[in-house]
C-alpha cells in the first residue's frame, strides 16, 4: 500500500525538477530519496520518471501518479485543517426531547455554519429539561409548552399541532378530520405519567368536560407499534408523523385545529447571546402566535 510519506517525496520531486533540490527540501538525503523512488517504482511495477540532462520527464503512469497523488495530498491538508478548527470551537449542550432531538434538530444544525459544537443531551420531559438548565447540566433546551420563569428566558421557536395515529382499518380511519367528540369515547394509548403529551390532552379535555381514557405504554416502547398490535389509537407530533414510513397507520387531523404545542428555547439570561447566534433567523414554522394559542 502506497504511503503518504512516499507520495510526498515523489510529488516535491516532480515539482521541483530535481532529486537533488527535493532532497534538500525534504531534509534527506539525495541517495535515500533516489532509494525511495526506486522502491515506489519497484512497488507497483511501473517506471515513474526517466532522469534526462535536463532533469527529471515523468512517464505515462508517472503524470498520472503526480495528479493523482496531488489531489491525495491536497484534500489530506484541507482535512488536517478544518480538524485544527475544531480545538478553538467551544462545545455548547443542547437539551431537547426526543422527537425534537430526532425529526428537528439534525437538519436545522446541519444547515446552520455554527462556530461551536453542539452536543444535544435528549431527556423525556420538560420539566427534567428545565431542571437540567437550571443546574447547569446544559446550556439551553427545546421544550413544549413552557411558562417563563424567574430565573429561566423563553424564546418561541414554533408551534405545531399534534395528529391522530391510527391503524388502517380502525372505525375511525373513514373520518377526516376527526373532532375531539368523535375520539375521546376511544381508550388511547399513551406513555404513562408525567408526560408532555398527555397533560396536552387533559388540557383539550378539561375544556370540553371530558375525562379520556389511557392505557399506559412504557418509556421504553414504541406506541406506535402497541396502536398497530392492539387496534388503538395514539396522538403524534405532526413533525414526527411526516418521517414516518409505514403503509399500516393512518395519520388524521384533529378537530380542534389548536390541539398542539409550542416549541420553546429556555435558557438563562447569561446564555442569551449564544441562543440568539443559533436562533437568528426568521420564523418560517409558525402557524399561529403564542397569544392565541389554545383558543378553543
Amino acid at each position: 500500500m502506497l504511503t503518504m510519506n512516499q507520495l510526498k517525496y515523489f510529488v516535491t520531486t516532480v515539482q521541483l525538477g530535481s532529486i537533488n533540490k527535493a532532497a534538500k527540501v525534504l531534509y534527506i538525503s539525495q541517495p535515500a530519496l533516489t532509494k525511495q523512488i526506486i522502491k515506489l517504482e519497484e512497488q507497483i511495477n511501473c517506471k515513474l520518471m526517466e532522469r534526462t540532462y535536463r532533469g527529471i520527464e515523468l512517464t505515462e503512469a508517472g503524470r498520472y501518479l503526480y495528479n493523482q497523488a496531488t489531489m491525495i495530498l491536497d484534500k489530506l491538508k484541507e482535512t488536517e485543517n478544518h480538524l485544527h478548527s475544531f480545538q478553538h470551537k467551544k462545545t455548547v449542550r443542547i437539551g431537547a426531547l426526543p422527537s425534537i432531538a430526532n425529526y428537528f434538530l439534525p437538519d436545522f444544525l446541519q444547515n446552520k455554519k455554527l462556530s461551536f459544537i453542539p452536543k444535544v443531551l435528549v431527556q423525556d420531559l420538560t420539566q427534567m429539561l428545565a431542571n437540567s438548565v437550571e443546574e447547569g447540566k446544559i446550556d439551553m433546551a427545546i421544550v413544549q409548552d413552557f411558562d417563563e420563569t424567574l430565573s429561566l428566558n423563553v424564546f418561541h421557536l414554533f408551534t405545531e399541532r399534534y395528529v391522530l395515529a391510527l391503524p388502517k382499518n380502525h372505525r375511525l380511519s373513514n373520518l377526516e378530520p376527526i373532532h375531539f367528540h368523535d375520539f375521546i369515547s376511544y381508550p388511547i394509548y399513551m406513555w404513562h405519567d408525567p408526560s408532555d403529551l398527555r397533560q396536552s390532552l387533559r388540557i383539550l379535555c378539561n375544556y370540553y368536560k371530558k375525562e379520556a381514557v389511557f392505557i399506559d405504554v412504557p418509556w421504553n416502547e414504541s406506541l406506535l407499534a402497541h396502536i398497530l398490535q392492539k387496534k388503538g389509537i395514539t396522538f403524534i407530533p405532526e413533525i414526527v408523523s411526516k418521517h414516518l414510513k409505514t403503509d399500516e397507520l393512518e395519520i388524521k387531523s384533529i378537530k380542534p385545529s389548536s390541539f398542539g404545542r409550542k416549541i420553546q428555547v429556555i435558557y438563562k439570561k447569561e446564555k442569551k447571546d449564544i441562543v440568539s447566534k443559533i436562533f437568528t433567523e426568521p420564523n418560517i414554522f409558525d402557524t399561529m402566535s403564542v397569544q392565541s394559542y389554545f383558543p378553543f
